[in-house]
């Protein structure tokens, strides 16, 4: 449906369904082997196509996200951001994002993983440094953790962005 929507060729979109229908997988450790088990949902990790495919799938999102903040998103990792002179205008401009991704995830029956999601924020104000501040965005009911040295992507940040702890 959102690949036909995009404008994908037909043959693509049953050569895709046919790639993700019907798979099965099993276990075999030290002899022992499990039954088989069929998936019916989410992409075959390690495959090519997975990130491409999760690209579009959310696609809608990335579209739809709020004037006043930003996506960035690369394969399945996803990144929402605000620029403000103040901690309280990112915050304002990030929660409908937040709450945007919340009711998509409902919608769409997409499992964020909660325990990979934090909030940071960046700053060259000293008295804002070290944790001394930190923002409050919800994800649903749940208050997203704060994390003052941040990894994204392979890359740790820091709030005045010095790369200190990176390097």
């Amino acid at each position: 449906m959102k690949m036909a929507r995009k404008g994908v060729p037909g043959c693509y979109i049953r050569w895709v369904r046919g790639f993700l229908s019907d798979r099965k997988a099993f276990l075999s450790w030290q002899g022992a082997t499990s039954r088989k088990r069929t998936f019916s949902e989410g992409l075959p990790q390690g495959s090519v196509l997975a990130p491409l495919l999760w690209l579009i799938y959310m696609d809608d999102l990335l579209d739809s996200n709020p004037q006043c903040s930003f996506v960035f998103a690369f394969a399945d990792d996803s990144t929402f951001a605000a620029q403000g002179s103040t901690l309280l205008e990112c915050e304002t401009a990030l929660q409908p994002a937040a709450d945007l991704l919340y009711s998509w995830c409902s919608i769409w029956k997409v499992s964020l993983s909660t325990t990979k999601s934090v909030v940071s924020f960046f700053t060259s104000d000293p008295r804002e440094t070290n944790g001394k501040v930190q923002p409050t965005v919800y994800f649903g009911p749940e208050k997203v953790p704060f994390e003052g040295i941040p990894r994204l992507l392979g890359v740790t940040l820091d709030c005045q962005l010095t790369f200190g702890p990176h390097v």
